[in-house]
């Protein structure tokens, strides 16, 4: 008999999409002298690390709620660490979190907005400064 040990409420990312990354990161791999060429990913729904990422002392930002991922890890952030290419994960998802951290030279940006200032303005201004500073030294490299 086969047990239901948890109830999943969002979908994950399968396998041929990880498959369509792959790919995608390997051809532009080889068409840029077989060095990664830089890139950030862009989801609706955030990775199970971001739960990883959420409890990391170095995180910045506002942490009010727990990170809403699917409960099957399909190994997209594996993925990307393997290709070499990913350097920053942006979803938008949770309604109360505003936070960025680091997690194997990979960055996590979830919700990113100033939705929270009235709730810590101590965190999220200077925060918001940080991560304009941030995107403007992406949008150099």
């Amino acid at each position: 008999m086969c047990h239901i040990i948890f109830t999943y409420h969002y979908d994950w990312i399968k396998f041929d999409q990880i498959k369509w990354y792959r790919d995608l990161s390997q051809g532009y791999t080889k068409i840029n002298n077989n060095s990664p060429l830089n890139a950030l990913a862009f989801f609706h729904i955030p990775l199970p690390e971001y739960k990883i990422v959420q409890q990391m002392e170095s995180t910045i930002g506002v942490r009010v709620e727990s990170v809403s991922s699917p409960a099957i890890n399909s190994g997209m952030y594996s993925a990307m660490l393997e290709m070499g290419d990913i350097m920053g994960v942006f979803v938008e998802h949770d309604h109360n979190n505003n936070f960025i951290g680091c997690l194997n030279k990979i960055d996590f940006w979830l919700k990113i907005s100033c939705e929270n200032a009235q709730v810590q303005p101590s965190v999220t201004f200077p925060f918001m400064e940080f991560m304009h500073k941030t995107i403007i030294y992406l949008h150099r490299l």
